[in-house]
């Protein structure tokens, strides 16, 4: 089953996609990554933690005022339960900028690559409504190894 977004989930799988898309193609005959790869990542993270902190907003707007409402009621506590999730994918931004700081210091290729493939399976999967189903999750996976793969062949040609 499908998990079911925000407007604002939404937009921000847009945005991650646009950011890293375009970090790609700006990237892609050049060696000095470390840079751009650092503005990308701090442009990627404001997006999410503005969406995401939007996100929970209007899931309890709208679980509240549903809620309110006999006859929508359940539809609203159904909203209001996944606050606690977006909750915490709100305070799991800290550790992944972590993370990603410490990939962009140690391979900005990888960090360009692997975000480059996982945006596509997430846009891919926004478009078929399928996020969250085993199908993206297997595909998601399938993205790191493609990241590097792709890494290796870049690789590959910078010593070739």
């Amino acid at each position: 089953m499908s998990t079911a977004l925000s407007h604002f989930e939404k937009w921000n799988y847009q945005i991650q996609y646009q950011i890293f898309n375009y970090l790609d193609k700006t990237t892609e005959q050049t060696k000095w990554l470390r840079p751009p790869a650092f503005i990308a990542f701090g442009v990627s993270s404001l997006a999410c933690l503005t969406t995401r902190t939007l996100s929970v907003l209007e899931l309890t707007i709208h679980g509240l005022v549903l809620s309110s409402s006999s006859e929508n009621r359940a539809r609203g506590w159904i909203l209001l339960k996944k606050v606690p999730c977006q909750v915490v994918d709100l305070a799991a931004i800290l550790p992944n900028a972590l993370i990603n700081a410490i990939t962009i210091i140690g391979e900005p290729r990888f960090y360009i690559l692997n975000n480059v493939e996982y945006m596509k399976v997430n846009r891919m999967h926004l478009e078929a409504g399928t996020i969250g189903t085993q199908p993206y999750e297997i595909d998601s996976q399938r993205a790191i190894g493609r990241a590097k793969e792709k890494l290796l062949e870049w690789q590959g040609e910078d010593e070739g």
